[in-house]
């Protein structure tokens, strides 16, 4: 459908990827036909265990031998893809950035490439919030960011910060909320406008007191989870971050960091003020690092690796664990859009919330899309569109494919 922005046409083209057209793709199987459920042929790689009175699921990585492309309708209900505005001010500069989206809106960030952009749902491009600075309002690079679109406020945690920097979505800086501690890099916040409630995760490099917490806006302590009640030898930790992405009703927290297969991913139980472990690995290789995500109904196991400047279109080894079967399977890939598929580096670690959202540039799926052998009726639209969006303004435009996480 056309939609009329003040910069032209923004296109937005919204399909459906019912299950029953991908449910029985596989990488070198072929279809898979009968009742067979998918996931079925997986390995069983996981079992339940009881440690200290906590269930956990534990995944043997020696037993993972099955490779597969799986279709993204495995994750979500429906996907979309939105192509954005990419005027002067609109334009992204960064493939695979974090996406945060409500109801209504799209926030994009990439640490200090640009400041946070905000877009409409149908990819118009609304304003900058905050500028790249060290003013009041102002900040070097983005760490987290929050967005309440019912209570009209956009929070933005700066790298290696002791606050919260607050808007409005017409991106007016309002007030800073002071946090107990000074965050480093790889946190993740959670506010409750309403209440005034902060929850923010923290990684335990520099050795903080808190690897959870939960504050006010005066910057009162409510409650949290001590570093060292979890993690030994926390001034020798090579941490990066903490991934928390609150795709599920939980508080996820996984540290990824140097040599860190051993490590559980907890949730963060509120009430008892303690990390639970849910979901660790064993067998792994001692010399690896390793990101966990969870999903409403999966786990994502993904190596990691460093990344060269020229290797923006790394691809890496990734495992999913059913939760509930205990099955699992080395990913090749994952189907967006019929055979667009991607298994690109740090492929989850990019989205935020409740939906599944990938963003990259024009520019690389046009080149994705030309390996493709026989292009479906989906595929050739997207073309379409993208030539036209790069027609209309004569620049590289960038492409959200977005959907909710099935619940």
């Amino acid at each position: 459908m056309l939609l009329n922005t003040p910069s032209g046409i923004i296109r937005t083209n919204i399909f459906l990827l019912y299950l029953f057209l991908f449910v029985f793709a596989s990488c070198n199987k072929g279809a898979v036909t009968g009742k067979t459920s998918f996931g079925d042929d997986w390995d069983a790689v996981a079992s339940v265990t009881i440690e200290n009175n906590d269930t956990i699921i534990v995944c043997d990585l020696s037993k993972v031998t099955k490779h597969k492309i799986l279709p993204i309708s495995l994750f979500v209900d429906s996907i979309s893809y939105i192509i954005l505005e990419n005027g002067d001010d609109a334009l992204i500069s960064k493939r695979l950035s974090n996406v945060y989206t409500t109801s209504n809106y799209i926030g994009v960030t990439a640490g200090s490439y640009f400041p946070f952009k905000l877009f409409r749902k149908n990819g118009a491009f609304i304003c900058n919030i905050g500028t790249i600075g060290q003013g009041v309002g102002e900040y070097v690079a983005i760490d987290a960011a929050y967005m309440d679109e019912e209570n009209d406020r956009i929070y933005i945690l700066p790298y290696s910060s002791d606050k919260i920097l607050v808007y409005n979505f017409n991106a007016k800086y309002l007030f800073d909320i002071k946090l107990i501690e000074r965050t480093m890099y790889g946190s993740s916040i959670r506010i409750d406008t309403k209440k005034e409630s902060v929850l923010v995760t923290n990684s335990i490099v520099g050795t903080p007191n808190y690897f959870v917490w939960i504050q006010d806006f005066n910057g009162n302590l409510k409650q949290g989870a001590k570093s060292a009640d979890y993690f030994k030898n926390l001034s020798e930790s090579y941490d990066e971050s903490t991934l928390t992405r609150f795709r599920t009703d939980n508080v996820e927290l996984f540290r990824f960091g140097y040599k860190n297969t051993n490590e559980y991913l907890y949730h963060y139980d509120i009430v008892s003020n303690r990390l639970i472990p849910q979901f660790k690995v064993i067998n792994a290789d001692e010399n690896l690092s390793i990101m966990i995500h969870e999903l409403p109904f999966y786990y994502v196991i993904e190596e990691a690796c460093s990344v060269a400047p020229d290797q923006d279109e790394l691809e890496t080894r990734k495992i999913i664990v059913d939760k509930k079967t205990l099955k699992g399977c080395i990913v090749d890939g994952f189907q967006l859009l019929d055979d667009l598929v991607y298994n690109d580096y740090c492929l989850f670690t990019q989205m935020h919330g409740a939906e599944f959202a990938i963003l990259d540039m024009s520019s690389i799926i046009e080149r994705r899309i030309k390996k493709i052998d026989k292009k479906t009726t989906n595929i050739l639209f997207l073309e379409k569109e993208i030539s036209y969006q790069k027609k209309d303004q004569e620049d590289e435009c960038s492409v959200v494919f977005i959907g909710k996480f099935k619940r």
